[in-house]
């Protein structure tokens, strides 16, 4: 009988901690994974971004013809971003050519480049016509967006280039108990077609991974486990039948002697 009820005891303890241990991150030694730095990740531009993009120069007559759409930095306006609206009117969007057609230079690559090289190359063409010149482009619309089971669904406006996976579920509140991590789904536009990558989020070299970081239009797909309502309903009674089990067997034990 004492046999019975220390195996009983054993596999509710076991299942609790093999349930617990599926919702981990870094489920692997952290130590046998070299790291990879990415201090020079930087975000490439594509077809459809809407960007700030503000000019000053020693020109006085250039500054005026950029201040209506780069007025939205002024202290007393909002910055021109994808959710006040704002990026919509007084931003640049690249067309489907890849092109920003900017005053007085005309047409522009500005696909595959990043905010630097876009900055570098306007200076360049700027410098022309004036001989100071000051660039800043930032990307007003980089949205992405985390849905499944999360603690709350939501899209993030990021407010510089950078954000990764893990970051993201931060911002969501983390995943929940019954989130499949090793089946998540990175939806990603690339070249005007929908990628479908499966991210395991449960070995550490995922952050090795040049998914890792996000990229505009991102959608992270967090889903459930096939046993998601047993889980899900059962889960909070385990420590509860665990506590039980250890308590009658401790009485067993003391009523046999």
């Amino acid at each position: 009988m004492k046999f019975f009820y220390v195996s009983i005891f054993l596999f509710f303890w076991c299942s609790s901690c093999k349930m617990v241990n599926k919702v981990k991150y870094f489920q692997d030694d952290l130590n046998e994974t070299p790291q990879v730095l990415h201090e020079n990740h930087q975000l490439k531009l594509q077809v459809n971004d809407i960007l700030y993009i503000n000019v000053i120069t020693n020109n006085e007559e250039i500054n005026e013809i950029f201040a209506i759409k780069s007025s939205g930095a002024s202290s007393t306006m909002a910055f021109p971003d994808y959710n006040n609206g704002i990026a919509f009117y007084r931003g640049f969007k690249i067309n489907m050519d890849g092109n920003l057609s900017f005053p007085i230079i005309g047409d522009i690559l500005a696909n595959g480049l990043t905010l630097s090289e876009l900055e570098n190359s306007l200076r360049q063409k700027l410098f022309v016509i004036a001989n100071e010149v000051n660039v800043v482009v930032k990307l007003a619309n980089f949205r992405v967006t985390i849905l499944g089971d999360v603690k709350e669904s939501k899209s993030i406006i990021v407010p510089d280039e950078k954000i990764t996976i893990h970051e993201l579920l931060g911002l969501a509140g983390d995943v929940n108990m019954t989130a499949d991590l090793k089946n998540v789904v990175l939806i990603r536009e690339n070249n005007n077609k929908t990628e479908k990558i499966k991210i395991d989020l449960s070995k550490s070299d995922v952050v090795n991974c040049d998914k890792y970081f996000l990229k505009q239009n991102d959608v992270l797909y967090i889903p459930p486990k096939n046993n998601k309502f047993l889980l899900s309903n059962f889960s909070p009674y385990f420590g509860s039948v665990i506590s039980g089990i250890s308590l009658i067997l401790s009485l067993t034990i003391l009523l046999k002697k």
